[in-house]
């Protein structure tokens, strides 16, 4: 049985007492690289960056979005907005989609697929566009 093993990190080659367990064996990285990695600074600097980078920043469209999504989700608990299967594919499971954030309770109703498909659509328009200037 190995005594050692390499960090997929650091590259250092290290004894396995040196390695996080995990469910199916050891971790790839060694404890000295994961104790890099959750120092305090990185650690926000990563989950800022994430946050923004993903929409989840609740300064300007961010927090707008996640008030609109409560907005929605309130007219549907009080009957104001009828939840609809996919305009897509007629799949129950149906997330609402907005075409325009200055109109929130004006939805289309998308599965998680489509949804994901129409943003994908979306978003390569915009870089079209934006390619073509």
């Amino acid at each position: 049985m190995l005594s050692k093993k390499p960090c997929s990190k650091c590259k250092k080659t290290q004894p396995l007492t040196e390695f996080y367990r995990h469910l199916d064996g050891l971790s790839s990285w060694c404890k000295e690289c994961y104790r890099w990695l959750n120092r305090t600074e990185y650690r926000k600097k990563y989950n800022r960056n994430w946050i923004v980078t993903n929409g989840y920043d609740l300064k300007g469209k961010g927090k707008l979005r996640k008030h609109i999504k409560y907005l929605v989700s309130k007219a549907v608990k009080t009957g104001e907005v009828k939840k609809q299967p996919c305009k897509i594919c007629c799949d129950t499971k149906a997330q609402a989609h907005h075409k325009d954030y200055d109109k929130p309770l004006e939805v289309i109703w998308l599965c998680q697929k489509c949804h994901t498909a129409e943003h994908k659509r979306i978003r390569e328009a915009i870089y079209n566009a934006q390619e073509k200037k």
